[in-house]
């Protein structure tokens, strides 16, 4: 968040990462027929090398998934090869997953339950590549809305705009409510530049689920970064509605509103973000920037310096430059200047 002349919206990405890598995998999960036990799987193959990953998008998938808590039963102890291989994953031993799902191939190829779970597998792993050769060989004629949501992931994970938006259109085709769908298509069109149907996208995935803060803070990004800046605020507003206690969002929305010179509003923003992260060095970078605008240079030099004092890499150029070139509260003024 430092280099305000770089990406602008550090944070909110941070958040977004974080959030939307989660609930990918349990959308996931929760949409194959109500059976986790069979949707969440690992292989660990001889590692292949990663494909090339598209910087604009790459970072709009990363798993793992959300922790799954064990079932007290020991996979050992399953004699289906089927429900073993999902007990192994469900306790987090990957490399015996794939195993089991590799063996369960070598009899029975057709297998199409065993085929998704080695994809899924895959995709835990971050092996794109492998995990969409698996996935290809599932008919599409026989594909359900959410194993194309599953393509279509990792299509944008590995740069193949093309394939990922045919798969998020078949998605989105076969189940209407599929929010993760339109969220996924709303990406694909933003790494186009798409704006409008992008915007459009995120939109229906958060009519649909409403309550994933991420779908939000992707179309608040979304509008920042093509100039709207009102939009974005209202998205704020509603965003702080469903999650008030967010104290990254409230940072972020002071950014906002000092760009547009409300600064009383930047400034509750920023108290109520210091009352709680006493520490933030962007706050006080912020704060500084208020007491700027409206004309306090002793109190934005002590924000400043707050700011240069709690920053972990180099502080802000503005605020070095600023502290530089005002005295000190009690610093005596030079009778030659």
């Amino acid at each position: 968040m430092n280099n305000e002349n770089g990406r602008r919206f550090g944070t909110l990405e941070i958040v977004f990462i974080l959030m939307a890598s989660a609930y990918l995998i349990y959308a996931i999960s929760a949409g194959q027929n109500n059976e986790p036990q069979s949707t969440v799987l690992v292989i660990t193959a001889t590692p292949s090398s990663t494909p090339e990953v598209d910087p604009t998008v790459a970072e709009t998938l990363a798993p793992p998934g959300p922790t799954i808590t064990p079932s007290p039963v020991s996979p050992d102890a399953l004699t289906d090869p089927l429900e073993r291989a999902a007990r192994f994953a469900e306790f987090g031993d990957n490399a015996s997953a794939v195993v089991e799902y590799t063996t369960i191939l070598r009899d029975r190829p057709e297998d199409m339950e065993a085929l998704l779970g080695r994809a899924q597998a895959y995709i835990s792993l971050g092996m794109y590549e492998e995990a969409t050769t698996d996935l290809l060989l599932l008919s599409v004629d026989n594909r359900t809305a959410e194993q194309f949501l599953i393509v279509g992931e990792t299509n944008l994970v590995t740069g193949d705009l093309d394939e990922a938006l045919f798969n998020y259109n078949r998605a989105v085709e076969l189940n209407g409510t599929l929010d993760a769908a339109y969220f996924g298509r709303g990406r694909v069109y933003a790494a186009r530049g798409n704006v409008a149907l992008a915007e459009n996208d995120f939109e229906q995935a958060i009519e649909l689920n409403g309550g994933e803060l991420d779908y939000r803070l992707q179309l608040i990004q979304l509008l920042l970064d093509n100039g709207q800046t009102e939009e974005a605020l209202q998205q704020f507003d509603e965003a702080l509605q469903r999650a008030p206690d967010d104290i990254l969002l409230r940072l972020e929305r002071a950014r906002i509103y000092i760009q547009l010179e409300d600064y009383e509003q930047a400034e509750l923003d920023l108290a109520t973000v210091l009352d709680v992260l006493r520490e933030e060095a962007d706050a006080w970078l912020l704060l500084g920037d208020v007491y700027v605008g409206t004309g306090r240079p002793q109190d934005a030099q002590e924000a400043y310096l707050r700011h240069i004092a709690l920053a972990s890499g180099t502080p802000e150029e503005r605020a070095t430059r600023y502290v530089d070139g005002v005295p000190s509260a009690t610093e005596e003024p030079d009778p030659t200047d």
